[in-house]
């Protein structure tokens, strides 16, 4: 089994205005010997997520339970329309 670093970057300057970044561990990705991966991240420690390759999607025909495409810009109803959720994955 491989484990890598799950990474936050955060950059600061220091006196002389030097940039510096620091890095925090927030999690663990696992991959195990026939390539299966998940991760766990500190913030929920008993929690495993897996991850899955994404797969090529056609640009005319969206994949059943694919996430929804919002275009924002055609989408301000400012508060006066109902969102409707009848569309959300989970």
């Amino acid at each position: 089994m491989k484990y890598f670093d799950i990474c936050s970057k955060h950059t600061y300057t220091d006196r002389e205005n030097k940039p510096i970044n620091k890095w925090f561990k927030v999690g663990t990705l696992k991959e195990t010997d026939d390539g299966k991966r998940f991760i766990t991240l500190n913030l929920i420690p008993s929690e495993s997520f897996f991850v899955f390759e994404q797969e090529a999607r056609a640009e005319s025909q969206p994949q059943q339970g694919s996430e929804p495409v919002i275009n924002y810009d055609e989408a301000e109803n400012n508060g006066t329309e109902e969102t409707n959720t009848d569309n959300v994955p989970f």
